[in-house]
């Protein structure tokens, strides 16, 4: 089996705002992440700025037993490339599902009500 996961995006008119934080983007940084807003453009050391990503997408899985089966999965550094390429995607197209909605199914399920 794979352990790869497909995002899909579709090309959309970016909006000024969109524009603005596309920007943004670091030059310098290998990974394209965007500088954090603030008063003084200072730029976030990789890491740090790469764990805020991650903590703010897996603020939407609120599932328990999800959260403790993909413990190790999400702490890995696949997981923190893919999060980072979503979230940049997302600056300036449409990503489906939203950010809100990427955990939704497992949200829903438990893991114990699962059956393969």
């Amino acid at each position: 089996t794979s352990d790869a996961l497909t995002i899909n995006t579709c090309s959309v008119p970016a909006t000024e705002s969109a524009k603005r934080k596309t920007s943004q983007l670091d030059d310098d940084d290998d990974a394209g992440l965007p500088t954090p807003p603030g008063p003084k453009r200072v730029k976030a050391a990789p890491s740090t700025y790469q764990d805020n990503i991650l903590a703010e997408l897996l603020e939407h899985l609120t599932e328990p037993s999800w959260r403790v089966a993909l413990e190790r999965h999400v702490s890995s550094p696949g997981f923190a490339r893919l999060a980072q390429f979503a979230a940049k995607e997302r600056l300036t197209k449409t990503v489906y599902p939203t950010q809100n909605d990427t955990f939704a199914a497992l949200n829903h399920t438990p893991l114990s009500k699962v059956k393969v």
